[in-house]
């Protein structure tokens, strides 16, 4: 973990294991949030190699993030804030206890996704 803060590892077909390196975890928050794309890395089978061509891997983790935005973000419970009045980014983290750079990372996929107006 010299060169990052988390990772997967797949270490047979299907099995993986996740390393975080606690001296880079700055809040639950960002624990949260780091976990979750490790997560999504697994769930969605977007592993690749130091190796890997840079497209492949930004599609990896595209699909990642995705998957860790709609676990911690649910489409439903963001239009929800939104109706109760939550829209700027510091509130929202707040509100779904994320890293505010992950809360804006949501929302820029849900603006590409979801056609949203920008907020905050």
């Amino acid at each position: 973990l010299h060169d990052t803060e988390s990772l997967v590892i797949e270490y047979q077909p299907a099995r993986y294991s996740i390393a975080i390196d606690p001296a880079k975890i700055t809040s639950a928050a960002d624990q949260k949030v780091k976990l979750a794309h490790e997560l999504g890395h697994c769930m969605t089978k977007a592993i690749y190699s130091r190796l890997t061509p840079l497209e492949t891997r930004e599609r990896c983790e595209h699909k990642a993030n995705a998957w860790a935005i709609k676990q911690l973000i649910p489409w439903p419970a963001l239009k929800a804030a939104f109706f109760r009045g939550i829209i700027d980014i510091w509130e929202l983290a707040e509100y779904f206890d994320v890293t505010r750079d992950f809360m804006q990372l949501a929302i820029d996929y849900y603006i590409m996704r979801k056609g949203l107006c920008a907020v905050g």
